[in-house]
């Protein structure tokens, strides 16, 4: 007899205040889950219609959720959703899914993955907590469940078939940096990249392209391509992007947010400038410098715009620099953190 369709079912949302970057790493595991076993659903809350589209090309069904983020209706209404869908696995994601959240799902029967970026919760009830970033440790997991497994590090890093499966990561590293990718996260409400973007034009680059992504849920799209056409060197301006792993491809700087694409950079050993964009990015840009991965501009607002010329016009120089951070990045992140979650899972089941 055949076996039953083992099923996947991801709670995680997106929108302009929340990101896309919760939604994008689940879609990573989820790719890999289809391709390995069987159908994946998402249940979400007020999801931007851009990322929902994404979502269902990519072959998943997505649920909505009513209730408020995180409330008892919503863990209630979620568990609907996975029972209607034959899933034994829930993966959690997002930062207003509290304790009570994963306890309430457990005492409903299912087994939870809860992905963390940073020891938000007070005690862990979930069967598995990963934690992707390089700062993670056991240390930071310490309240929690006897039966609570962790998968720390970026050996867990989760990332998409576009990057994955395009073949080889080699990379040349011109003397001179020419081409210029920034991506500020899918949302960027603080509008940093028109920030940044200014400053790159009052700066002489040395004829070099920049590439802007906005995401599908950036809400200063209009600011942004006004700003475009008032630019002294080359800038193409691209919204909604499928293949961001052939624009990493092309560069050869990266200036970026320092959330999850942070593991695409290092996997693609592009060398990049690092913005603290919200407070839990500061520990994963912090030690992705100390370590050699890319230069780290701290927290927007903390530093001069000057500052951010002077750290560009460094880097695109640097042949040396930039190898270096190359090579490193590569070492960091092998590409095959969905593998492992996906293989863990299995054997759980």
């Amino acid at each position: 007899m055949p076996t039953k369709p083992r099923t996947l079912s991801i709670r995680t949302d997106a929108d302009v205040a929340i990101g896309s970057g919760h939604a994008m790493r689940c879609l990573a595991l989820a790719q890999e889950w289809r391709s390995s076993t069987a159908a994946v659903q998402f249940i979400m809350q007020g999801t931007s219609p851009g990322v929902a589209e994404r979502l269902r090309t990519e072959g998943m069904e997505v649920r909505d959720v009513g209730a408020e983020r995180g409330s008892v209706a919503d863990c209630e209404e979620t568990a609907r959703y996975v029972s209607s869908f034959g899933s034994q696995w829930i993966i959690v994601d997002g930062y207003h899914f509290m304790s009570a959240y994963h306890s309430s799902l457990k005492r409903a029967g299912y087994s939870v993955l809860h992905i963390d970026d940073g020891m938000h919760l007070g005690r862990y009830h979930a069967d598995i907590v990963l934690d992707q970033n390089i700062c993670a440790s056991d240390e930071r997991y310490a309240d929690r469940e006897p039966y609570t497994r962790l998968l720390l590090g970026t050996q867990y890093a989760m990332l998409r078939h576009e990057f994955t499966q395009s073949g080889s990561r080699k990379r040349d590293i011109p003397e001179v940096a020419r081409n210029i990718l920034m991506t500020i996260g899918g949302a960027d409400q603080q509008n940093i990249t028109l920030h940044l973007l200014l400053e790159l034009g009052r700066i002489d680059l040395g004829g070099a392209e920049i590439s802007v992504v906005a995401g599908s849920i950036n809400p200063n799209v209009d600011t942004l391509a006004e700003a475009v056409t008032r630019m002294k060197c080359k800038v193409t301006l691209t919204t909604n992007v499928h293949d961001m792993h052939a624009l990493m491809r092309r560069a050869d700087i990266a200036v970026a947010a320092a959330g999850s694409t942070c593991w695409e950079l290092c996997y693609m050993g592009l060398p990049s400038i690092l913005v603290v964009a919200a407070e839990n990015q500061k520990r994963i840009a912090s030690e992705l410098a100390s370590r050699g991965v890319a230069l780290s501009m701290g927290r927007f607002g903390t530093f001069a715009d000057e500052d951010f010329g002077i750290a560009m016009a460094r880097l695109a120089r640097d042949r040396e620099m930039r190898s270096r951070f190359s090579q490193t990045g590569q070492q960091l992140v092998d590409g095959k953190g969905a593998q492992r979650v996906v293989s863990y899972l299995k054997d759980e089941m």
